[in-house]
């Protein structure tokens, strides 16, 4: 683990403790990097529309979160976990309204990618059709093309 970046916690009060939080929320808000409650989901926006360099649809946009340039709709979906894979299904892929979807995996304490994967809106499809509870980490881990150095490019310029 790294060593911490805010000093003296050890020294801060709980009542100091628990506005630390908040705190930091409001100023990733400020510098336009989340816009909601959704933290894990927000940074996975930022950074793909910094991989396509494209703005991100506004909040609340049905079926996708960033489009490129050729007009191509891209649904976010992001986890942060570490050597468990969420089991979580992935939702809001049913609807379609997206022509691809970034799959992003970031590292729980620092939100580096580790994986990164654009599938198809066609591909969703099919795996959809044989994983009809939902689609989890693991069915799709390995497909589409690999996005993992571009996420991380995005990364660096946080």
């Amino acid at each position: 683990m790294s060593e911490p970046i805010l000093p003296a916690l050890s020294g801060l009060s709980v009542h100091d403790l628990l506005r630390v939080p908040h705190e930091v929320l409001e100023e990733l808000r400020r510098r336009g990097i989340i816009r909601g409650r959704n933290v894990t989901g927000d940074i996975g926006e930022y950074l793909a529309a910094a991989m396509y360099n494209v703005e991100r649809a506004a909040p609340g946009t049905p079926g996708y979160d960033v489009a490129d340039a050729s007009g191509l709709r891209i649904q976010v979906k992001t986890r942060a976990f570490s050597t468990n894979p969420s089991i979580r299904r992935y939702r809001g892929l049913e609807g379609g309204g997206f022509d691809a979807v970034l799959f992003l995996a970031l590292d729980p304490v620092t939100f580096e990618p580790f994986r990164a994967r654009e599938v198809s809106a066609a591909r969703i499809k099919e795996l959809m059709s044989v994983h009809p509870g939902g689609l989890k980490y693991p069915h799709i881990k390995d497909e589409g093309v690999d996005m993992l150095e571009l996420a991380r490019s995005a990364y660096r310029l946080l």
